[in-house]
């Protein structure tokens, strides 16, 4: 289509409507007009009739009932032919319906670029099973298990490739690394295979002592974890998930800190074995889980960002160089699916295809790891299915959760949740939520 592309907005007294104005304006050839200026589509936001659309598109958001986990929202085109659905997300059931359809925003910008583009609107994800939500006792249940459980994450390592991970009937034999104490544990496991062991690097996290993430280093040599861990790239902030990657011989990392609002890239060197100070690649984003590659000639970074739907909205950028300039893929974000949008861990090839794997947060966090084959990526499209869902095995210690696969040559390193009774932080919850029902009792009394 060629440019001007006319939008019209009806119903636009509301934040909603101010949002979707802001991402329209920023649409290079998008017009937001009124609609008697012979739009070529209508955004009908409100609860009434639209107008009449005789002579051009009509566009709606729409809430789909929630279930017990999983709700989905759409941005709906209604033609003569009949209703399809033009950019369906796959949200948490927690999400109010405010949240639900603000976080449809930028989804009539989204389609106006592709559009714009000359590129095909990519089909929507099928519309999830409808799981009823459950009553008082399965809420009260949710709610028990939240606030007396703590989750404790374990990390394991196998001898094995991470492409293993495939095969429905594999069996991992993991060495488990023991966590410091009760109210300690690592997470987000990668590793690096060096001369005589392996580098693994984590995060490190200490109800008791410092509860912000850490990122801590230990060596594996002669079949041991070499503990304890070593502490690099501090920070005042909440750090996470040190993705790990080489180029030409030379290790690299990038630790999630989205409270410094970019990306940030640490180089190790060898004379001095130390991580330098790092270089900020990708700045004005709180990316969360940032997850870097090669592929076809390009060097991709699919991340989410901090939000209320920080694990369900998949945005991709591409550069010539890991260092950048880094530039946004043209559909962000290109997938919003709780079930396996969120990185999680190392993107593989097996043969000319080009595996990740991502986080299925839909019944709680980390809950399952999604295993996607991406089947087309390039700066204006993008498209994956998920081929296999990892679960914990009943054999683990841990068995109710599962968020990082990462992996190296032979060795693959995961970790795995278990929800833990611990008394203190138990109490500590209870306490804030009373407190919490409190304010917003004296809010509603005034």
């Amino acid at each position: 289509m060629t440019s001007p592309l006319r939008l019209a907005l009806s119903g636009t007294d509301s934040p909603l409507a101010e949002a979707v104005q802001r991402n329209l304006h920023a649409v290079a050839g998008a017009e937001v007009v009124s609609p008697g200026e012979n739009p070529h589509y209508i955004l009908h936001l409100g609860d009434g009739p639209p107008p009449a659309t005789a002579s051009c598109g009509l566009w709606r958001l729409r809430l789909h009932p929630p279930g017990r986990f999983l709700r989905a929202a759409a941005l709906e085109q209604t033609t003569p032919q009949g209703v399809t659905s033009l950019d369906l997300r796959i949200l948490p059931a927690a999400l109010s319906p405010e949240q639900a359809l603000l976080s449809l925003a930028d989804a009539p910008a989204r389609i106006c670029r592709l559009l714009l583009a000359g590129i095909p609107l990519p089909p929507p994800v099928s519309l999830p099973p409808y799981v009823p939500p459950g009553g008082l006792a399965v809420k009260l249940q949710q709610l028990l298990r939240n606030t007396l459980l703590t989750e404790i994450w374990h990390v394991g390592l196998v001898n094995a490739p991470i492409a293993s991970f495939l095969d429905p009937n594999f069996e991992p034999r993991l060495q488990w690394l023991a966590n410091a104490h009760p109210r300690h544990f690592f997470a987000d496991p990668f590793l690096a295979v060096e001369p005589g062991g392996l580098e693994i690097l984590v995060e490190e996290y200490d109800y008791r002592n410092d509860p912000v993430g850490r990122i801590g280093a230990i060596a594996f040599e002669q079949g041991r974890f070499q503990s304890p861990a070593q502490r690099i790239f501090p920070s005042p902030n909440h750090m996470s998930y040190p993705f790990l990657f080489s180029w030409q011989g030379q290790r690299y990392a990038i630790p999630e800190s989205w409270e410094r609002n970019c990306v940030r890239l640490h180089r190790w060197d060898p004379l001095s074995k130390s991580w330098d100070t790092g270089k900020t690649i990708l700045d004005g984003l709180p990316a969360v889980d940032s997850t870097v590659f090669h592929h076809n000639h390009r060097w991709w970074l699919f991340c989410t960002e901090k939000s209320p739907t920080v694990d369900c909205r998949l945005l991709i950028y591409y550069a010539d160089h890991f260092e950048g300039p880094w530039m946004p893929h043209l559909a962000n974000p290109v997938k919003v699916d709780i079930r396996s949008a969120r990185p999680g861990g190392t993107p593989f090839h097996v043969g000319e295809s080009l595996y990740r794997p991502a986080q299925d947060c839909s019944e709680s966090y980390g809950c399952r790891l999604a295993l996607n084959r991406i089947t087309t990526l390039t700066p204006t499209s993008f498209a994956e299915e998920t081929v296999h869902v990892l679960r914990p095995h009943p054999s683990w210690p841990c068995r109710d959760g599962f968020h990082t696969l990462s992996g190296e040559g032979d060795w693959t390193i995961l970790d795995a949740k278990r929800m833990t009774f611990l008394a203190d932080l138990a109490i500590g919850r209870i306490s804030h939520k009373i407190k919490r029902l409190m304010r917003y009792s004296e809010v509603n009394s005034r």
